[in-house]
């Protein structure tokens, strides 16, 4: 019969893989955080776009311009927000498959968004007390040109009733 120390000596020896993987998630479960727990490092960011909101900072931030005054901007989009989501894909020589993958955060589930899709700005009109004054009118066609993305022949800037 062996001894003792053999015996472990090879137990050791032909588990020691076994032995390493069980040690490894016993860490991991040890040191990751549970579903309860908040993660300091998650975004807090509002990723979400409304053009009523864009209309009126546009407003707040174009009113502050020299010789603008009062100003109203109205955006037309191209379409509304969308997500898109991470699908497993499934394809065989029939047809292709494709479902939404779902995570399960604090007991619901929910998709994994990989990004999220603006609308495009189609165009702008602008009615302020400057518009008649060829340097403001300029100054804010630059403006909403480099903010909303729009070419110039796609943005009206006019006067304000008095």
């Amino acid at each position: 019969m062996k001894n003792l120390s053999e015996v472990l000596k090879n137990l050791t020896e032909r588990y020691k893989y076994f032995v390493i993987v069980i040690l490894v998630g016993i860490c991991f479960m040890i040191i990751s955080p549970s579903d309860n727990e908040k993660v300091e490092n998650e975004p807090k960011a509002n990723l979400e776009f409304n053009v009523a909101n864009t209309e009126k900072q546009l407003e707040d931030i174009l009113s502050k311009i020299d010789g603008v005054g009062r100003v109203d901007v109205m955006l037309t989009v191209s379409e509304s927000s969308k997500n898109v989501y991470a699908k497993n894909i499934n394809e065989s020589e029939v047809d292709k498959q494709s479902e939404v993958v779902l995570v399960s955060k604090s007991g619901q589930d929910g998709p994994i968004t990989i990004k999220n899709v603006y609308p495009e700005f189609m165009g702008a009109l602008i009615v302020c007390d400057g518009a008649d004054d060829p340097k403001v009118n300029l100054t804010m066609l630059e403006a909403i040109k480099s903010l909303c993305d729009i070419t110039s022949d796609k943005i009206t800037i006019t006067k304000m009733k008095k």
